[in-house]
């Protein structure tokens, strides 16, 4: 009998490695796009940083993206009851930054998320997707050129 219940104690600790334990599971996912830079802006390195309370993911995006034609990365599993933080950060090639725009979003059960980050160029808010609005900040010593960094958030099942 003593054997039986002490061998209760490592399944436990592995049901909660496993997430099967209640508030250890992912229950929702993120999907993030960047949508590229403005051409005045090259070679310039634009990063997306995310946390929430369980987890944190690094995103940089690729020189070859384009509003028309975003860098799509995998998606990631999150928490229900999270809150997410995402801040969007433009550097130079040499790594000094120049701006960064941040947003973030309470996490639901269920539910499907997405991110975008772009330096430069149109308005996210011009294009026909379904988002929040965006974050922008002024990029200094380049007039007109604005970095974004917006949501997007549907129930699974759900269509925009």
């Amino acid at each position: 009998m003593f054997v039986i219940r002490r061998s209760w104690t490592p399944l436990i600790l592995l049901a909660a490695a496993c997430g099967y334990i209640t508030g250890s599971e992912t229950d929702a996912s993120l999907n993030v796009a960047y949508h590229g830079a403005a051409p005045t802006l090259l070679p310039a390195v634009v990063e997306l940083r995310v946390e929430t309370e369980h987890r944190s993911y690094q995103w940089i995006g690729g020189i070859s993206a384009t509003p028309s034609n975003p860098q799509e990365f995998s998606a990631v599993g999150l928490q229900g009851g999270d809150s997410l933080h995402a801040v969007a950060i433009l550097r130079t090639e040499q790594g000094v930054e120049v701006t960064r725009a941040v947003t973030g979003i309470r996490i639901q059960s269920h539910w499907l998320y997405g991110l975008g980050f772009q330096a430069g160029g149109i308005n996210p808010d011009a294009t026909d997707f379904c988002h929040h609005p965006p974050s922008k900040v002024a990029i200094p010593g380049f007039p007109g050129d604005t970095l974004f960094v917006w949501t997007s958030a549907l129930p699974s099942g759900a269509v925009c």
